[in-house]
């Protein structure tokens, strides 16, 4: 080991590399495969889900009727319990002196604890939802309110003057591996009477009611889908869509279930990410297998002494497996340093969390340990085996044929390179598109727009009549330009769509018609046109929805799908609100890049409007936020203010595939690392391999120049093959991962190039540099070594 430093060096480094990147991909998937173990029943729990069929083709969504679950439950005997879950987002409680805005509440049956596996803290959580002003809270929850070892059993959180909420129960935290994210639990009954208005016997209705079962032991979840899938058809008019079952496990990876509260990861990405990892790991044992190859040819004369003496096989085998379990060791050591050094990072990439951190160390040398022996074993295995089997004196009379073997390393450097050259070409299509999707219009203005949360109660504050007054009174400041508000941010909009109706349906005709509800100058605020008939107006009071009936504007994807020529004053029905269709407004993005635009229709129905909108005009922001902030206090005392950018939010849509380019990018530079270690070894082992022809060629006249390129031929012509052969595979690779987005970059023949490029101007500099040191040595030293 002391004698050859530089192959040690580039060996054991290249081993914690790999073991580092093996690690994260190890760990990241037993995370994500252990989603929702903590529930005991979890295997026989699913979510009941719809599939929605139009014109436009098949979509899905988790969102349910709420008469669905008793239905079930009464109908079905392979239904154990059913719960309905809503989430219940965007309300302020106050304590005291205290007032929060919380997001994570949701609205519930009591069945969900005899569903779910929620651990009681304090009180009784079976029965901490019989009466309507309960509310079950989770120990961050508590200690945010009332202090670490406080029991808050009995205490009560205000939502407004009139009502109250009395903690009847405290549950623990719900650890990061499950889709639940709640943090404390109110009756369902309660969110109606709050003004949510979830339709009890309504089946055209979903009101963001998420439906599960627990199915008895010997059910056949199959079957029971089957028998299950028409009952949504039976009860509403005119749909063909169908009822499914989810199974709990599963929802993780939905990621193309639309109306779903839970936090996904994309399957395809992750096993993306993980072959990508694999490949770095490859890539490390290519190394280990070449450079110890190397160093044991280096060694032959040691060997076949050693079998002079009387050394069999065996113990040849057991001498390099045993060199092999050394280096692995000493590598696994410093993975288990640069494990711990790089965890925020990986976690904040992957937006993970441990689950357990006090177990995290153990696990972590546990698992590198179990991979570096499995490396030792699987790449000291061929060495091993191969010059183990050698004659004793061969290495000696046939040099030649030891000359002939170093051309194994020549498919084992084309295979790194092949490697490198697609990650690389794969990271620059990755950050074009990514750069696309933060680049390309909306169809709206996000610059300068504010979006804040409207967490008062309905029918207090500005969730009321008093709506109108506040908005004036903003728009008297000179650096507010205009005011409304709307159900949610224009960035993102998930609301449900249902079969809608319309004058001059075809008879057969289904479409599915996504529903937003806003309010008067929404379109101007955001910066969009109407295209055919008007806007929303004050001039025009049938145009609100107050219960009798309102009228919609329809966008051009909608308006496409229904084939209206003509759709201004058409009779329009949606989920049974019944109007007239008075606008068309042009198409913009209401979801990420990944969904194309859908149809929408909006109305005004102000009590479903939770997020106020402002325009801001960019001279003095943040004195327009100081003045709002003013205003907002002023019209909603006790209400906290918070606002976020929507361009930053529009950021935050892709921060997944920000995230993912960043890792692509990381493993594209680890990869290149690890070829030039491996190959810089290997030509610092064949020059030294070559140093009496060297010396010959030097004494004989040859150039420095001369010498450098007899050296770097050979990988030169290995590069280019690696690009012929990388090329066709980095296509296909990035070429299925752009199909999940609804709009992306066309492939170009850029990335390819540069790619290659970059691979062979690495391969030169790498070459070059050992084969320098190699021609200006002076020749007498070498043919005196030799």
């Amino acid at each position: 080991m002391a004698k050859q430093k530089m192959q040690t060096f580039i060996l054991i480094s290249g081993m914690a590399i790999g073991l580092t990147v093996s690690f994260w991909m190890f760990y990241w998937l037993i995370q994500e495969f252990s989603f929702e173990n903590v529930h005991d029943n979890a295997d026989r729990i699913y979510r009941v889900e719809l599939e929605m069929n139009d014109s436009d083709g098949i979509h899905y969504g988790s969102a349910t009727p709420t008469p669905l679950a008793p239905l079930l439950e009464r109908e079905f005997p392979e239904v154990v319990e059913s719960v309905r879950l809503h989430p219940f987002a965007d309300i302020t409680l106050h304590h005291g002196e205290q007032s929060f805005s919380e997001n994570q509440i949701m609205a519930v049956d009591p069945s969900i604890f005899s569903i779910f596996s929620l651990k009681a803290l304090h009180g009784n959580l079976e029965h901490s939802l019989d009466v309507d002003n309960s509310i079950a809270i989770n120990r961050s929850f508590a200690e945010k309110y009332f202090g670490e070892d406080v029991n808050p059993v009995g205490e009560r959180l205000d939502i407004e003057e009139e009502r109250s909420l009395v903690i009847t129960a405290v549950f623990e935290d719900l650890p990061v591996n499950t889709h639940l994210n709640f943090e404390a639990l109110i009756p369902l009954e309660l969110a109606d009477q709050m003004g949510r208005e979830i339709a009890q016997e309504q089946w055209h209705r979903f009101d963001e009611i998420h439906t599960y079962i627990l199915l008895n032991e010997n059910a056949d979840w199959g079957e029971l889908e089957k028998k299950i899938a028409p009952i949504h058809d039976q009860y509403v008019q005119e749909s063909s869509d169908q009822l499914y079952l989810q199974p709990l496990k599963n929802i993780h990876f939905a990621s193309n279930v639309l109306h779903d509260f839970a936090n996904h990861t994309d399957k395809r990405t992750m096993y993306s990410l993980a072959l990508i990892s694999l490949l770095v790991f490859a890539m490390a044992c290519i190394n280990f297998v070449t450079l110890t190859s190397a160093m044991t040819l280096k060694r032959r004369g040691a060997i076949d002494l050693r079998k002079v003496y009387g050394a069999g096989r065996r113990h040849i085998i057991k001498q390099i497996l045993t060199e092999a379990f050394l280096y692995t060791g000493i590598a696994a050591g410093i993975a288990i340093i640069c494990i711990e050094l790089t965890r925020p990072v990986f976690l904040q990439l992957t937006s993970q969390a441990v689950f357990n951190v006090d177990q995290f160390p153990t696990d972590a040398m546990i698992l590198v340990i179990s991979l570096a022996t499995l490396m030792g074993i699987v790449v000291g295995i061929f060495p091993a085996i191969r010059f183990s089997g050698m004659r004793v004196g061969e290495t000696f009379r046939s040099k030649s044929r030891i000359t002939q073997s170093n051309k194994i390393f020549h498919p084992l450097i084309l295979v790194q390179f092949i490697l490198t050259i697609a990650l690389i070409t794969g990271s620059l299509v990755i950050q074009d598109q990514i750069s696309f999707m933060q680049q390309k219009s909306p169809g709206f203005d996000r610059d300068q727009l504010v979006s804040i949360p409207m967490t008062m109660p309905l029918g207090s504050g500005i969730r009321s009549e008093r709506f109108d007054a506040f908005s004036d009174e903003l728009r008297r400041y000179p650096g507010v330009q205009n005011v409304t508000m709307t159900v949610a941010s224009p960035e993102n909009i998930e609301t449900s769509a249902g079969d809608a109706s319309w004058e001059g349906q075809q008879d057969g005709q289904s479409v599915q018609i996504h529903w937003n509800s806003i309010w008067f100058d929404y379109f101007e605020t955001l910066g969009v046109d109407i295209v055919e008939g008007r806007g929303f107006s004050s001039d025009y009071p049938g145009d609100v929805n107050n219960g009798d009936g309102g009228n919609f504007i329809l966008n051009q994807t909608a308006v496409e799908r229904m084939g209206l020529k003509d759709p201004i004053g058409k009779m329009f029905s949606l989920y049974g609100k019944v109007g007239r269709i008075v606008g068309v407004v042009e198409d913009f993005h209401y979801r990420p890049l990944n969904v194309p635009i859908e149809p929408m229709a909006f109305d005004m129905l102000p009590w479903y409007n939770a997020v106020l909108l402002v325009r801001l005009s960019p001279d003095n922001v943040s004195e327009s936020l100081h003045s709002i902030e003013s205003t907002w206090a002023k019209f909603n005392p006790g209400i906290p203010f918070e606002y976020e950018f929507v361009s930053s939010a529009y950021r935050q849509l892709y921060e997944a595939e920000q995230n993912t380019k960043t890792l692509v990018g990381l493993f594209t530079v680890l990869a290149i690392i690890l070829a030039s270690l491996g190959l810089l070894g290997i030509v610092a082992f064949i020059a030294d391999r070559r140093t009496k022809e060297i010396g010959i060629r030097k004494v004989l006249g040859a150039t420095v120049s001369g010498i450098v390129g007899l050296l770097t031929k050979d990988f030169v012509k290995w590069i280019v093959i690696a690009n012929v052969i990388a090329w066709p595979i980095a296509w296909l690779a990035t070429n299925q991962w752009l199909q999940n987005y609804a709009y992306h970059i066309e492939l170009t023949v850029l990335p390819f190039i540069l790619a290659g490029m970059s691979a062979l101007v690495i391969a030169l500099l790498t070459v070059s540099w050992q084969a320098i040191r190699a021609a200006r040595a002076n020749p007498v030293d070498s043919l005196r070594s030799e």
